[in-house]
């Protein structure tokens, strides 16, 4: 069994925190699958999450002894978010954006 899981944090609305489940990961790449039937959801109150209750936000969630998450030791995984994006590994600007030249 694996020791972490990784989530991403759908949406927040309130004290709720909803999180989409990645099942398509191979290794440590986050799906870039468009299609949720496959994924588990689930609502959790965001004050589990701390600040890592961000919408967009893609936690590293360890599991507990029963293999349940264990949402209050989540970790945010900001490299992941990147490979999500679309972002180059070095954090360097969204290659989709174009400059303005202001004119």
């Amino acid at each position: 069994m694996p020791d972490h899981e990784i989530w991403v944090v759908g949406a927040v609305d309130g004290q709720v925190a909803v999180l989409l489940e990645d099942l398509d990961r191979d290794e440590d790449e986050l799906s870039r699958q468009e299609d949720d039937a496959t994924r588990m959801v689930v609502e959790v109150a965001a004050a589990l999450l701390g600040p890592h209750a961000v919408e967009g936000a893609v936690l590293r969630v360890p599991i507990g002894e029963v293999g349940e998450p264990v949402w209050e030791a989540a970790e945010r995984d900001r490299t992941l978010e990147d490979e999500l994006r679309g972002l180059p590994p070095d954090g360097g600007a969204d290659p989709r954006r174009r400059k303005d030249d202001g004119g």
